[in-house]
């Protein structure tokens, strides 16, 4: 997803009973546009988030991929039962795409980055379902 610049993060939240995280869009005068809800989340990391941060793009990449970029990141979830072995790229990648996990990459404005590990990504604007890819 790429939307328009102007689209910023009011607030995330993480629901940990049922493992959905949420970003509340909205334009930069405040007006709610939509929101993107990650569902059947297996791990998340945000870094730099600030107010006023908006969403660059929200993609999908590939185990292999997901994996190179955030080796340490993955490794210290291994250390806190995380269920995937962090240590070997391709039963890493193997369990992933098992399991039908969508690795996502997130990016905005001022550093702001993170990545979710799900099984289900659904973003709407205005009412209406758009692709983050």
């Amino acid at each position: 997803m790429n939307p328009n610049p102007k689209l910023n993060i009011e607030k995330y939240e993480v629901e940990l009973e049922e493992n959905v995280i949420t970003f509340h869009l909205v334009e930069h005068e405040g007006t709610l546009l939509g929101e993107a809800v990650f569902k059947r989340v297996w791990g998340h990391q945000f870094s730099n988030v600030l107010s006023g941060n908006y969403v660059v793009s929200i993609k999908e990449c590939s185990p292999e991929e997901f994996h190179k970029k955030y080796t340490p990141a993955l490794e210290e979830y291994q250390q806190c039962g995380f269920p995937f072995n962090a240590y070997k790229p391709a039963e890493f990648c193997a369990d992933i795409e098992r399991r039908s996990l969508k690795p996502i990459i997130i990016t905005g404005q001022y550093g702001f980055s993170g990545w979710v590990l799900c099984a289900d990504v659904r973003i709407t604007l205005g009412g209406s379902e758009v692709s983050y890819q």
